[in-house]
């Protein structure tokens, strides 16, 4: 129905590769969207693309004022993680 057994466990194995690649509030809001989906259906493919349209879902004002900014942005403004 899907494919041999192992092209739908490699699937399901690259959701989990692509999923702990992010941060916990990027996989939640990737896992919150997977629900209602098929285990087949919810592979590596989806799990990526889910994952690129919410990091791309930028507001436009948001963009100008990030570009506007980039030109003065120095790295001393950029705080350091503890």
């Amino acid at each position: 129905m899907y494919g041999s057994s192992a092209t739908v466990e490699n699937i399901a194995w690259s959701a989990d590769c692509i999923l702990s690649t992010c941060e916990d509030t990027l996989r939640d809001k990737v896992r919150e969207q997977l629900i209602g989906v098929s285990a087949p259906e919810s592979g590596g493919p989806l799990v990526l693309k889910l994952m690129l349209d919410i990091v791309m879902d930028v507001d436009d004002s948001d963009l100008r004022s990030l570009t506007q900014n980039l030109p003065t942005l120095r790295m001393r403004d950029v705080q350091r993680k503890p």
